[in-house]
């Protein structure tokens, strides 16, 4: 879908100038896309050496536990909070790519503890600085296939009378997450562009 230059233009985005940049799975994405033979396999925090890499099971996503505090994980008031949302309220997810591993650098900040490949638990969701920018890598989806549960049923009942549905659920952790996810990408660490400016009041104020 994208020509050559295009995707130089995304990797240069985020490596000379700050931006961030997110791939969600798919059958289109990852390895299966083709993306591990572009110039965009720099800037993606996984290594992708599978072209046809997709598989539809539902399974849960587990956070390790140092990454309960990272600015994209972190949705509740306390590392607790955080942990609840993402153990107990987290509904299952229907696939994934199969990514082999985290680059060196990498965070990982998700996995399916239960598949498994040579380098350990399946790797769902991993970040990394990149040059001035910052990028991830979501290997499942937000879909109605793969990611319906995780886009309609990650939140709390609208009517605390009613059990969590589709139709009774605010969906406030999946807006959250993105949220988190959308102001880590985008603060890169990019160089300011200008002097940074005091202001000082008259002393009669």
């Amino acid at each position: 879908s994208f020509r050559p230059d295009q995707l130089q233009s995304m990797a240069r985005l985020v490596e000379e100038y700050g931006g961030g940049f997110v791939m969600i799975g798919g059958n289109s994405a990852f390895g299966k896309g083709g993306y591990h033979r572009t110039i965009l396999d720099r800037i993606i925090p996984v290594a992708m050496e599978q072209e046809n890499d997709s598989q539809a099971r539902s399974f849960r996503l587990r956070v390790p536990p140092a990454a309960l505090t990272h600015p994209v994980i972190a949705l509740g008031a306390t590392r607790a909070d955080t942990e609840l949302i993402w153990t107990k309220k987290f509904p299952v997810l229907y696939g994934c790519n199969l990514v082999d591993r985290a680059k060196p650098g990498a965070i990982v900040l998700g996995e399916d503890p239960v598949g498994r490949n040579a380098y350990g638990p399946r790797l769902i969701l991993a970040v990394q600085n990149i040059g001035k920018g910052r990028s991830m890598a979501f290997t499942s989806d937000t879909t109605r296939s793969w990611g319906k549960d995780f886009e309609t049923l990650w939140g709390e009942p609208i009517n605390r009378s009613l059990p969590l549905s589709e139709s009774n659920c605010d969906s406030r952790y999946y807006r959250q997450f993105w949220v988190n996810a959308v102001r880590w990408l985008a603060a890169g660490r990019i160089g300011r562009t200008n002097n940074p400016v005091t202001l000082e009041l008259a002393q009669s104020y």
